[in-house]
């Protein structure tokens, strides 16, 4: 997971460097929230026609995830947004499969007691142009890129069989932003996403952030600590088939998160 916190370092630094070029205003934040995980993954070797769920395979309990976020909000005659957010999600445990995996010669038989983990990294830009672009009122259309790392891997207690499957892929994403901000609070929400479809292959995403902010400190449009608190929703469907697997999942990961930001 180094490569990711090296992701997240080079966006910030390049946030930096437009600050420094452009007139803009900067907000930077950390955030520790609950991510609990949903769905079902399906693993074979043709193609997919049962899936395991998520409590089948023990990874159903809440764990902890670090968020990270740095807003840049460029001030010309049509204000835009550049917002770079990432966070990093682990989860294992173990339970008893309702359908096998199988993944070339390596076969998990229905009903094997499998030791489960799964590691989620989303890492994400967004661009908004602001149609409503007042002080109080935000609200905005724009596009974007995501970079999702999905690691999944299932041991057999009995035999140490074990399958494993990873994709760390570019997703393009379409935007949306909408956001208030009064006296000492403040709420925003942001969505995106894309769905599609390609050579019978097919993937949608969706990331869902709602947000409160309290001002503890400084002035309601300029330098500002806030206390945040929010929820942040994922969803990723995926059915691909290549050369060793067929993966056909449905899974779902969100929760609560409370962290601090500054503005300046």
């Amino acid at each position: 997971m180094a490569r990711h916190f090296r992701i997240v370092s080079c966006a910030a630094s390049t946030a930096l460097l437009l600050v420094g070029c452009q007139n803009a205003r900067f907000g930077a934040g950390a955030s520790l929230g609950v991510r609990e995980l949903s769905g079902a993954i399906g693993i074979d070797d043709a193609n997919v026609r049962a899936r395991n769920s998520v409590e089948a395979l023990g990874l159903d309990g809440e764990e902890a995830a670090l968020d990270a976020r740095v807003d840049v909000v460029f001030e010309e005659a049509a204000r835009s947004r550049l917002v770079l957010k990432g966070f990093q999600s682990n989860h294992d445990g173990s339970g008893a499969l309702d359908e096998e995996f199988a993944k070339g010669p390596v076969v998990i038989p229905t009903g094997t007691v499998v030791d489960s983990e799964f590691d989620a990294g989303v890492y994400s830009a967004l661009y908004t142009f602001d149609l409503v672009g007042e002080d109080e009122l935000e609200a905005g259309l724009g596009f974007g890129v995501a970079w999702v790392d999905l690691e999944a891997g299932f041991t057999s207690r009995a035999t140490g069989d074990q399958i494993f499957t990873d994709e760390s892929v570019p997703v393009p994403l379409l935007a949306a932003r909408l956001a208030w901000q009064g006296e000492r609070f403040g709420v925003g929400c942001e969505l995106a996403g894309i769905d599609v479809g390609y050579a019978g292959d097919h993937a949608t995403f969706v990331d869902f952030d709602l947000a409160a902010r309290w001002r503890f400190s400084g002035k309601r449009f300029g330098d500002a600590g806030e206390l945040v608190l929010g929820w942040r929703e994922l969803y990723a469907g995926v059915d691909y088939q290549d050369d060793l697997e067929d993966v056909d999942a449905s899974l779902s990961l969100g929760g609560p998160y409370l962290g601090l930001s500054y503005r300046f």
